[in-house]
């Protein structure tokens, strides 16, 4: 399809949306780059990775998203789908009338489109390995000019479309470089679009893989996406790319200061270990659930200073349930997923697990069994996947809390960690934002899922956010996943979780 084709299907479209007995067509949203509240949608991923699948997207699934109310959705892409084999700059024509159809549907059924590089020419997020310094986006001069040369090309294709039915989000999730070496290729981006189509409406995503704004680009009157995924132990439970496929359910609220990683120490350094600071007044039964084990190690539970407890690990011989290898180091790792039982003396006052020698040990659940073992255990689960168990814990009425925040109100510590920066950056520079991706793994507690997701959506729509869920159909979707105890409803021929989707849709009612 060349645009001339698309204008032709446009006038065709317009034509029938004026015939007062056409009930298919709806109209578009109004889309501003200073106010983009009124968005609301999900992710498809026809085109999301090449090694998964390149398919035209489905008229079916942008006239559901529209029936149950939404109007926008995000087209998250490999540059592999939509390029000549071999040949990054070049776009293939096949493949593009796919988005081009796209834009089509999003057209008939009121829902705007948002057109992505997931995996740009020299950089993915989930491919961070793949590319030398002569190939990287970041480095690499072949990379860079393919880049800007397939948003030229983009820009040509739809110049004069309706920014309420089309935008170009720039690169998703850019991290791995500095934040200079991304506005260098982001802008010569912008530049290239803008000089193609001077009004063209721009997203990019925040840096630090979506996590920070970027108030350089405010003006070019660049509009800014976030991510929605936090906690990352909720979100991703189950996730094997993102190193949480193994270990306990997370709870919400989940204390995301404490990280499970222990690490092991140099020559006279502790290293970082998880410390437990209360008295126990009688012996106490404990148990701890070990995860992953980095490079030969022991791992020593310690009353004060005397070793009470210990074991060792060797990932390289010993039986595992599965081998890795640390990504940053190259060192090799065994998850064992071991539960282990010890005693805490009576009199004890700090508790602390080290890690000697090897790189870090993980672990998934520390029970104490205060009121003895008869009785329920206070439970110790880590609430950051990737950040290291550095803040002491306090146990407190049958829970704990860490001893930086004894009295931590989640609530208040997302606003102030997570959105409050990016309110004050949307304010500061009048200009738009929204959660480009948010949602919850299908692994998942369902119990936890639901009440994660209504407190994230409430707290969005405090602030007016618009905002894509990643994704309608699969794992994170309304449609078409595996969660456990969820009945599902079969619609035009998808299993759908109609619990969920009707949270969804009361967020977008009020």
């Amino acid at each position: 399809m060349k645009v001339s084709r698309y204008f032709a299907v446009l006038i065709l479209l317009t034509a029938l949306a004026s015939c007062s007995n056409e009930k298919n067509i709806k109209t578009l949203p109004e889309v501003d780059h200073k106010d983009l509240s009124n968005l609301h949608g999900f992710n498809l991923l026809e085109k999301f990775t090449s090694g998964w699948q390149c398919e035209p997207y489905l008229e079916r699934d942008f006239q559901l998203i529209s029936d149950y109310g939404f109007n926008f959705v995000r087209l998250p892409m490999d540059y592999r789908c939509i390029t000549e084999p071999g040949k990054w700059d070049q776009l293939s024509e096949g493949p593009m009338e796919d988005l081009d159809q796209a834009i089509e549907f999003g057209e008939k059924y009121g829902i705007h489109v948002c057109i992505n590089l997931h995996h740009a020419p020299g950089y993915c997020i989930n491919a961070r390995d793949l590319y030398s310094p002569d190939s990287s986006l970041w480095t690499g001069k072949s990379a860079q000019d393919a880049f800007v040369s397939l948003w030229r090309q983009m820009a040509e294709r739809y110049k004069g479309i309706s920014n309420d039915n089309v935008s170009f989000n720039l690169l998703n999730e850019p991290v791995g470089t500095s934040k200079e070496a991304y506005l260098e290729v982001a802008i010569r981006a912008i530049e290239a679009i803008r000089e193609v189509d001077p009004d063209r409406l721009i997203m990019s995503d925040g840096w630090n893989v979506g996590r920070d704004p970027i108030p350089e680009l405010a003006p070019y009157d660049v509009v800014q996406m976030f991510r929605g995924y936090w906690p990352m132990s909720i979100t991703h439970c189950g996730a094997n790319w993102t190193n949480n496929e193994y270990g306990p359910d997370p709870e919400w609220p989940s204390n995301q200061y404490l990280g499970q990683h222990i690490r092991a120490g140099g020559e006279g350094s502790p290293g970082i270990p998880l410390t437990v600071k209360h008295h126990f007044a009688e012996e106490t039964p404990a148990e701890i659930i070990i995860l992953r084990v980095c490079g030969p190690s022991t791992m020593e539970v310690r009353s004060g200073v005397r070793v009470i407890f210990e074991r060792s690990f060797d990932p390289e011989s010993d039986e595992v349930v599965a081998h890795e290898t640390d990504r940053s180091t190259g060192t090799k790792t065994g998850v064992y997923l071991d539960t282990m039982q010890f005693a805490v003396p009576a009199g004890t006052k700090e508790l602390t697990v080290h890690a000697v020698g090897g790189e870090w040990i993980t672990f998934g659940r520390l029970s104490l069994f205060t009121e003895g073992a008869a009785q329920d255990p206070v439970v110790i689960i880590p609430g950051n996947v990737w950040s290291n168990a550095n803040e002491a814990v306090l146990l407190k009425e049958g829970g704990f809390v860490t001893e930086n925040a004894p009295n931590a109100d989640w609530d208040s510590i997302y606003r102030q960690d997570h959105l409050e920066p990016w309110i004050n950056f949307m304010n500061e520079h009048n200009i738009g934002i929204m959660v480009g991706e948010w949602g919850v793994y299908e692994r998942a507690p369902r119990e936890v899922t639901m009440e994660w997701m209504e407190y994230m959506l409430e707290t969005w729509q405090e602030y007016d956010l618009g905002w894509a869920m990643w994704n309608f159909r699969g794992s994170f979707g309304v449609a078409e996943n595996n969660r456990r105890d969820t009945e599902f409803t079969e619609v035009d021929g998808l299993m759908m979780d109609e619990e969920m989707l009707k949270i969804l849709k009361e967020a977008i009612s009020e």
